[in-house]
């Protein structure tokens, strides 16, 4: 009866241990994916009608705050000036961009039929909603998410 009791507490420690383990892998996990989508930040760093007509050169910045390797495959942005919303831009790209660890990274967009009041000098700043799909996030594999936000025209 004794062999067969250790044998019975055995079993229950090794399941208890795997638990502990599968159960603290995944909390990782959840904190880790929520670090990602938090962690990566987007914003217009430049907005550039010059040399240009009814068009502008737009640059995103694209911070990866997060200690994960992720992969950006998808970007759209939405432009507001004067309260007015322009044209919808969207990129995909066949070979995604690698986002380092804790780095920046640039990607333009070209804005084109833009209205002509918009490509004016007089305006100074307007407002954007930048849409972003990435991949390799734990847990999900995949994140889309918006980063809302103002810029200058330059």
């Amino acid at each position: 009866m004794v062999s067969k009791l250790s044998t019975l507490e055995a079993a229950f420690a090794a399941i208890s241990i795997i638990s502990l383990v599968t159960t603290f892998y995944i909390v990782y996990l959840l904190f880790s994916s929520y670090s990602v989508v938090y962690g990566v930040d987007a914003s217009v760093i430049k907005f550039d009608t010059a040399g240009f007509t009814n068009s502008a050169n737009v640059t995103i910045l694209i911070k990866n705050k997060s200690s994960f390797h992720l992969r950006l495959v998808y970007v759209k942005i939405e432009i507001y000036v004067e309260s007015a919303e322009l044209e919808n831009y969207a990129t995909f790209y066949d070979n995604p961009i690698g986002l380092e660890p804790l780095s920046n990274t640039s990607v333009s967009l070209l804005a084109y039929a833009l209205p002509g009041n918009v490509v004016s000098p007089l305006i100074e700043y307007g407002y954007a909603i930048i849409y972003l799909r990435i991949y390799d996030v734990p847990l999900i594999n995949v994140a889309s998410f918006s980063r809302p936000g103002p810029f200058y025209v330059s």
